[in-house]
């Protein structure tokens, strides 16, 4: 069903603003019961710990069992057992309590006759025009829904066990899962289990007032982060264009036609620099790429002394071709007609610029101590961290170009990558 959802979705255009590929991310109704029902409390969480979930709603009870694979953020693996439901719910309270009034209100029916004293007649079911319920009318309204929710939910502990699936924790949820009866049900339930079941169970449920919401704020609170999404295999290669300075790490590479290209002194450092080159941070059926894949480089940006506004970027290319190779000229690219440019991310750092002018006016003094010509020009080096999150490529700068350095955002978070991703089975 979800499958279908999507590729509807994706019919009619929603999860794109229509120049982006579609972005859109479901989330099972159960998987968003359960991390909020988790993650809004204060229950101790385990990798590999299987759970079941009671999904207690108005007309229908859903079971469905369920292994963390990451606890922090919570991510779960898919339903380790056919998962079952049923049509049993609290409307079927409302049906019995209305049946139950109508036998009070019964009582307060007229014989026939055309006149009654009603001076000093009381009916002991109705005080202040409210119905009063004893014990024995509650247990007619909740017995028959919370036994046959009770015997449901033991049938499938036992036969999944049977089956070698082994769950420690109910999860209790759903809006008819606030009810304090119900909730006692299923300790009485776990009790009478646990005489016989190793590991135990143990029953976990939502902050009372919560359940009935639990879909809506579980599934924001997936969507809000999306690290550490199911792997994904790259359909299509994307790229930056680097300027990088001969004999560096960057050219460790046998192919001598790669180091052998045309070179240009950096205008700063005086140092040969092979420019324009295509580093490609994803490469086209290259293998599954982790769920949070992260590229780190540096870059190098030099300032006009006119200049007021300092902005420098990162542009993008994209590629369906095969047999892409690393740190090859763009035009090199270009004439093949394998690149399609993607956009560019802008980095201001203008409210930077008399820190950055201090630590050039820094750099230049331990520059002329040290014997070496000084450099005139404002320049900064940014340290830039790319990663694949969810469906989206996002960028943030630092400076100083270290993992603790100022973070710097993009003109854009993002881009949407959705369309060169493929999703990997779990």
């Amino acid at each position: 069903m979800c499958v279908a959802l999507e590729t509807a979705m994706k019919e009619v255009g929603l999860g794109t603003d229509g120049e982006t590929s579609c972005n859109i991310s479901l989330v099972s109704e159960p998987e968003a019961q359960a991390i909020q029902t988790l993650q809004s409390t204060a229950y101790e969480l385990e990798v590999n710990e299987t759970f079941i979930i009671v999904d207690c709603g108005g007309g229908t009870l859903d079971l469905a069992m369920f292994r963390i694979s990451i606890t922090t953020p919570l991510r779960l693996v898919k339903e380790t057992t056919t998962p079952k439901g049923a049509a049993i719910g609290a409307s079927a309270l409302n049906q019995r309590f209305r049946q139950c009034a109508i036998n009070i209100l019964k009582r307060e029916i007229s014989s026939g006759n055309a006149c009654v004293d009603t001076t000093n007649v009381f009916q002991e079911d109705i005080c202040n025009q409210k119905l009063m319920l004893t014990s024995d009318d509650m247990y007619y309204i909740f017995r028959p829904t919370t036994d046959a929710i009770i015997d449901m939910v033991r049938d499938f502990v036992n036969d999944s066990r049977v089956q070698g699936h082994v769950a420690t924790k109910i999860l209790l949820t759903g809006g008819f899962g606030d009810s304090r009866y119900l909730r006692h049900k299923f300790t009485d339930m776990i009790a009478e289990l646990n005489e016989k079941l190793f590991p135990p169970l143990e029953l976990r449920t939502s902050k009372r007032g919560q359940s009935a919401t639990s879909v809506a704020t579980g599934g924001i609170r997936r969507s809000k982060d999306k690290s550490h999404e199911s792997s994904r295999e790259p359909s299509q290669s994307i790229s930056i264009v680097r300027h990088l300075q001969c004999g560096t790490e960057y050219f460790e590479t046998p192919l001598q036609e790669v180091q052998d290209q045309e070179s240009e002194p950096n205008p700063v450092t005086k140092e040969a620099y092979v420019n324009d080159v295509i580093m490609w941070l994803i490469i086209k059926d290259s293998g599954v790429l982790e769920p949070n894949h992260t590229v780190v480089f540096t870059s190098f940006y030099i300032f006009e002394k006119d200049e007021t506004e300092w902005r420098r970027g990162e542009v993008l290319y994209g590629s369906d071709a095969d047999g892409l190779i690393n740190y090859r000229k763009r035009t090199y690219w270009m004439d093949k007609g394998v690149l399609v440019l993607m956009g560019a991310v802008w980095f201001d750092v203008t409210h930077l610029k008399e820190r950055i002018r201090a630590d050039n006016r820094a750099e230049r003094r331990r520059d002329r101590a040290e014997g070496r010509p000084g450099t005139v020009v404002d320049s900064i080096t940014l340290r830039i961290e790319t990663t694949i999150v969810g469906r989206n490529l996002e960028f943030i700068a630092q400076y100083p170009p270290t993992p603790d350095g100022q973070i710097i955002r993009g003109t854009r978070r993002h881009f949407s990558v959705a369309g060169a991703l493929l999703v990997s089975a779990d």
